[in-house]
């Protein structure tokens, strides 16, 4: 069967992609990149301060504001166009690695199946999908070994949202071997898109830092569940401080991950996809997108494709399907649970904070009978 299966793999994953920029078109401007991107974009193309209104995001997110020059969706086809070729790559990689079928179904399952998937890249065109993109060509940089690469590739992402940090020392780690050169290559990256949104901006950066801090909970995240019911203490000044000080225990969540990736001896993509997610588990502003670079972490635990790299990836399907699931109800069966599935918005970052604790603890509790494994590279 799975003879079969692979000489068409590619080409129907093509035609895939091919239909995701179509939606992309079809769908238009939505969400945020119509409420707030274009309105960013507008203020650096008329030489303004982009970060003057709501804008959390990094110099990068500022200078694709250039593509809409043509067309106002010139970012969005930039961005979904990123994302499809590095999953056309990452499946490349995965079928050459002969895993069997049921990697490639979980495959399925993560990426083009997944309706998180079409919501955040064809659907909203939102800049989480770019993250996806460096995340993704990181992945398959570590995988060959071209680690200078690494780290100029997630300082990519940094650069255009923060959180891609969180990932950046997972990927440095490899069964207690610690290696520099991805930690060296991302913060010069990172500190030269500085240094250059600097000369252009000025310090009105430093906006976007402090406003992602004090953002408030959002859908998935425990703290939003808890703070829509005050009987549970939801309006505490113990609630309000731990979303005041939330950043300081995503910290010590991806230190206890880190932690534990070194006394297990985890492979580098092990590590970062239990940091990554611990980090959403924690993080207080719990969007869907959020999760959309995680997800190619999982295709990274496939192409890896040792006994535990897949037992790992398995053991998030779950949470996949329930990704899929809620943003499936988000796009069309109701407004974003607001006036429709109001309960679901309310309560549903208790059900997520459950299954992520869950995924973890399983993982954890199994992970030693599919024992230690070297971590062997594409060449």
């Amino acid at each position: 069967m799975l003879q079969r299966i692979h000489p068409w793999l590619l080409p129907a994953m093509f035609v895939w992609s091919c239909a995701m920029l179509v939606v992309a078109a079809l769908r238009g401007a939505r969400h945020d990149y119509l409420h707030s991107y274009l309105q960013q974009w507008a203020l650096v193309r008329g030489g303004q301060n982009p970060w003057a209104g709501d804008n959390t995001y990094g110099p990068l997110h500022n200078a694709l504001a250039y593509l809409t020059a043509p067309t106002p969706l010139g970012p969005k086809y930039a961005m979904a166009a990123a994302f499809l070729l590095v999953n056309l790559l990452l499946v490349d990689a995965l079928l050459r690695t002969r895993p069997g079928i049921d990697p490639l179904l979980a495959y399925a399952a993560i990426i083009p199946l997944n309706f998180l998937v079409i919501q955040v890249v064809a659907s909203f065109g939102l800049n989480d999908t770019l993250v996806a993109a460096f995340v993704g060509g990181a992945v398959l940089a570590r995988l060959r070994g071209r680690l200078w690469l690494v780290g100029v590739l997630l300082g990519l992402g940094i650069l255009l949202k923060y959180y891609p940090a969180m990932l950046l020392l997972f990927f440095c780690l490899d069964e207690r071997r610690f290696e520099v050169k991805p930690l060296v290559s991302s913060a010069a990256t990172v500190a030269l898109g500085l240094l250059v949104a600097v000369s252009i901006w000025g310090t009105d950066l430093v906006a976007s830092l402090t406003e992602g801090v004090t953002r408030v909970p959002k859908l998935l995240s425990v703290l939003s569940a808890i703070q829509h019911h005050p009987e549970l203490g939801g309006q505490s000044a113990v609630v309000y401080r731990l979303v005041q000080t939330n950043a300081v225990f995503v910290l010590l969540g991806c230190a206890v991950v880190f932690l534990l990736a070194w006394l297990m001896r985890l492979s580098w993509i092990e590590a970062a996809t239990l940091g990554g997610l611990a980090y959403l588990m924690i993080y207080k502003v719990g969007h869907q997108q959020f999760y959309l670079p995680w997800l190619m972490l999982l295709v990274g635990l496939l192409i890896l494709g040792t006994p535990r790299s897949k037992w790992l990836a398995y053991c998030c399907i779950p949470l996949v399907l329930f990704l899929s699931l809620f943003a499936f109800g988000y796009e069309v069966l109701t407004d974003g649970y607001r006036l429709i599935g109001g309960a679901i918005r309310a309560n549903v970052g208790f059900f997520a904070f459950s299954l992520e604790v869950a995924t973890i603890l399983v993982f954890l509790a199994t992970a030693k009978r599919y024992g230690q494994h070297s971590s062997p590279g594409l060449g």
